[in-house]
């Protein structure tokens, strides 16, 4: 389980010789995470080994090993994109969420014992473009702490894409100028963020299903985690009832968020 806390409220004014007014900080939201075991198996009669007279099966053997293997990996890859995409939520009873919200949502309570809530989506669905990375820049400067005093003061580092939104990206992060437009306004993003083209980042807004439009950006400080609990585990056993070898593989990892600090996103039109 990890714990966040709120800060401080801020020092009060005292008169001289007068008490120092009493401060204390405060749990906020914790997480607590699941591990997902997952296994792969598959199996060669001892009679196909037997008749391999030109050792074939050596090359089979290999293959599957290595085939088993990326299928671990990308297993890995859509669970994760998967999640990302099913944070798109204003709903109040996410399973694995620490404050019950989506990680993109317009109404992240500050802590346990506040009313006030924060947003760190687009209030109505912006496709990529240097404005809506405007918008995503500031909400990270602006987001504030459980306190409801600090602001965290955050700087994007890394925008998440489907590669079909690579070339605007890149015009984003590379160009001299505001991209799509007559004037010439400095692009201020310009060398400010890292891309993430992701194939397996296939969330599309509402417009298609195929548009693959959606985005987010995560800050230099930001609180997802991912733990590889049990790295990708072969093992192999001979079963006598069928004359055969048995091949298996496990692996157990978890993920998810501490906090949904350091993040924004759209789902994109």
């Amino acid at each position: 389980m990890e714990q966040t806390w709120g800060g401080y409220q801020l020092p009060q004014p005292r008169l001289d010789g007068t008490s120092i007014q009493s401060g204390s900080f405060f749990p906020s939201f914790n997480k607590v995470y699941t591990h997902i075991n997952y296994g792969l198996s598959d199996i060669l009669p001892n009679e196909a080994i037997d008749d391999d007279v030109y050792g074939m099966m050596f090359g089979w053997a290999a293959g599957r090993g290595g085939m088993m293997a990326r299928a671990f990996t990308d297993l890995q890859e859509i669970v994760a994109a998967n999640w990302f995409a099913a944070q798109y939520t204003n709903s109040t009873s996410i399973a694995g969420s620490p404050d019950g919200t989506g990680l993109f949502s317009t109404s992240h309570p500050l802590s346990p014992n506040s009313a006030t809530v924060q947003s760190n989506v687009a209030a109505s669905n912006l496709d990529l473009a240097n404005s809506a990375m405007d918008v995503a820049r500031y909400n990270l400067q602006l987001q504030k702490a459980p306190n409801n005093i600090t602001i965290r003061r955050n700087k994007i580092k890394t925008l998440v894409i489907n590669p079909k939104l690579e070339k605007v990206a890149k015009q984003i992060q590379k160009g001299d100028w505001v991209n799509g437009t007559a004037n010439r306004d400095m692009n201020t993003l310009q060398n400010t963020f890292n891309i993430m083209s992701w194939p397996y980042w296939t969330a599309s807004g509402a417009a298609s299903s195929t548009a693959y439009n959606s985005w987010f950006v995560q800050g230099d400080e930001h609180f997802l985690k991912w733990y590889d609990r049990e790295d990708v585990k072969f093992d192999s056993q001979k079963l006598l009832s069928v004359n055969s070898i048995y091949f298996a593989a496990m692996m157990r990892f978890s993920f998810g968020e501490t906090s949904w600090y350091g993040t924004y996103a759209s789902p994109g039109n």
